[in-house]
């Protein structure tokens, strides 16, 4: 299991039954805030982080370059 947390605010955003889903989460939230990041944070198992911050984000779009964020927009919305 995967979870996505806000460290900043100490709570849990959602838990995935795969990584996949949740960078897509990940990628998401990115489009929908406009490019402002939160302080993010991905863990496997309970136990294990995988990413946090913005390694986290390069993380999620790395799985999907079409959503790749520059400058505040996600490309193709222009």
């Amino acid at each position: 299991m995967f979870e996505l947390w806000d460290a900043e605010l100490g709570i849990s955003l959602g838990a995935f039954a795969s990584e996949d889903e949740a960078l897509a989460a990940v990628r998401r939230l990115c489009e929908q805030s406009h490019g402002s990041r939160a302080p993010l944070g991905l863990i496997q198992d309970g136990q294990t982080v995988l990413a946090t911050g913005e390694a986290l984000v390069e993380r999620a779009m790395s799985k999907n370059p079409r959503s790749v964020l520059t400058s505040g927009q996600v490309s193709g919305d222009q």
